[in-house]
């Protein structure tokens, strides 16, 4: 089981310590994101933020270069990683809290990257910034730029499953939503269907009605079936963002953590050959 909250939460009025109540450095990652609109983030960003916060693009920090075998969202590579949160003043000591506007995703994907790095201060803000403003948060606006931190790296390569490995995994989760699942309807990738084999549990479960995570106990009787296997299983999505909130999720749930197929489907399908299924 997990011994801390990977969550910064705000419920029962705790803005009051929300600055301090963490030792040493913190430094806020704003991660909000349009995949429809890929400036819109950073323009809401300059309009407004968590004082302090520095801003993460999901395509210019969050995101490798696309080639012809990538998925849409690629990772970076680790020495890239480094850098890019060096870039936004992340240090050893820094204690990182991620938010977005959205459903926690685009903060997920960052707190799941350095997780991989081995950086263990690092959470997601529960309910994102529109918990913040309903706490009554301060606002800042314009740009911060941060002074270059100095990130050690204790990588944990048992996290990720590279498109090799897929084949052999003993539990394979689709992250999508169940009709993209089921290859009923697909509005962003070329090809319709999920990987063989692989089970689904749409990340969005893990929400209550106000976006913010369920209980523990309510996540992990959700979740702990995915584990019947024996092992942890791992997850995937469209692009390997949102199949990162239900690594959270399990993280939140007191769970094994999962292991994350970053390539997802949008890597899957750029080989023809790889299988395809639909239906449930």
């Amino acid at each position: 089981m997990s011994t801390s909250d990977p969550l910064v939460r705000l419920d029962g009025g705790g803005l009051e310590s929300l600055f301090n109540r963490f030792p040493g450095p913190i430094r806020w990652l704003d991660c909000r994101f349009d995949l429809k609109d890929v400036q819109a983030g950073e323009g809401r960003y300059l309009e407004g933020h968590i004082p302090g916060a520095v801003y993460a693009h999901l395509d210019q920090q969050l995101s490798g270069l696309k080639g012809s075998s990538t998925g849409r969202h690629p990772l970076p590579s680790v020495d890239q990683m480094k850098e890019r949160f060096e870039s936004l003043g992340v240090s050893s000591d820094t204690t990182v809290i991620a938010y977005d506007d959205s459903d926690m995703a685009f903060a997920s994907r960052a707190w799941w990257m350095l997780k991989f790095l081995g950086h263990k201060k690092v959470r997601v803000l529960n309910g994102g910034w529109a918990s913040y403003l309903k706490a009554g948060g301060p606002v800042e606006k314009g740009r911060v730029l941060p002074e270059k931190g100095h990130l050690s790296v204790n990588l944990q390569k048992h996290l990720l499953v590279e498109v090799s490995e897929v084949a052999s995994l003993s539990c394979l989760v689709d992250s999508r939503d169940p009709a993209r699942y089921r290859g009923e309807v697909e509005p962003i990738d070329s090809v319709a269907g999920h990987i063989p084999g692989s089970l689904n549990f749409f990340y969005r479960q893990n929400l209550s009605e106000d976006l913010k995570f369920k209980s523990p106990d309510v996540l992990r009787s959700m979740l702990e079936r995915l584990y019947s296997s024996g092992s942890a299983p791992t997850f995937y999505c469209g692009s390997g963002v949102t199949a990162c909130m239900n690594v959270l999720a399990c993280e939140v749930a007191g769970l094994t953590l999962p292991r994350l197929y970053a390539g997802s489907w949008s890597e899957w399908i750029r080989e023809p050959k790889r299988p395809v299924a639909k239906g449930a």
